[in-house]
């Protein structure tokens, strides 16, 4: 849920021209980073840090924490675009996937 808001927020600020604060962008990010690293712990105090389905949820999450861990008002709006886009496409990856 939080992600899918990010895209909204990044997408906001992408069509006011990088007007609007990015204030809510630092909040969703801070949010993003609490929820896998919460789910993270979890998932090691379980045992289930070495399943497949893990490894490649942490693979695609460190992909997005580099994407979306920048400084948003230093980017061109091009650059925002290809994160905006890329940020979708590992979103959508992360929640089509299952355990075999």
């Amino acid at each position: 849920m939080e992600s899918r808001n990010f895209q909204k927020e990044l997408g906001a600020y992408i069509e006011s021209d990088k007007k609007i604060d990015t204030y809510n962008l630092t909040v969703y990010v801070t949010k993003i980073q609490n929820y896998f690293e919460s789910y993270g712990l979890i998932k090691n105090t379980i045992g289930d840090i070495e399943t497949p389905l893990f490894q490649e949820q942490r693979t695609y999450y460190k992909e997005l924490r580099n994407l979306i861990f920048v400084e948003y008002n230093t980017l061109s709006i091009d650059e925002l675009k290809k994160i905006e886009e890329r940020t979708g496409e590992l979103i959508n990856a992360l929640q089509n996937l299952k355990e075999d």
